[in-house]
């Protein structure tokens, strides 16, 4: 019986025709799955990047005067889908620093591929200096230190 059974193994291992397809299908999957990881962590940086950039440029507009925080507040959601749910709110510290927190959820970044447990909100806190002129002007209207614009 063995002698039998040499003969088709050998028959075999001496051929190498579909050698290629059989690793070609081994190892498919596995750079198909470290593209996808690839993709989907490039993905959600770039949202987080995204999300410090619109805080910045949001904060700097609101210390240097040229908006005010309702105007920053719709420029930052709408900067966003209405599928993120932004939420932005403004705080004056001290009444001479301006405080931004903005919270999106992810809920449509990458390809949904790898799951991004710890990013199920990407929260932002930016603080700024606002400019002398502005921190007057504020202080003589009556805005207190800790008060929600």
């Amino acid at each position: 019986m063995k002698h039998a059974v040499r003969p088709l193994f050998a028959r075999f291992r001496s051929r190498e025709s579909g050698s290629a397809t059989v690793e070609f299908a081994i190892w498919l999957p596995i750079y198909l799955g470290l593209f996808s990881v690839i993709v989907d962590t490039s993905l959600v940086l770039f949202q987080m990047s995204r999300v410090w950039d619109v805080a910045r440029d949001t904060t700097r507009q609101v210390a240097v005067g040229h908006w005010t925080p309702d105007e920053a507040t719709t420029f930052a959601t709408q900067a966003f889908d209405e599928k993120k749910n932004a939420q932005v709110s403004f705080q004056t510290i001290d009444d001479t620093n301006i405080r931004m927190d903005m919270s999106i959820e992810p809920s449509l970044i990458g390809l949904g591929i790898f799951p991004f447990e710890p990013f199920d909100k990407i929260n932002v806190t930016y603080t700024m200096r606002m400019e002398a002129s502005v921190a007057q002007s504020q202080q003589g209207s009556g805005a207190g230190t800790q008060e929600e614009f």
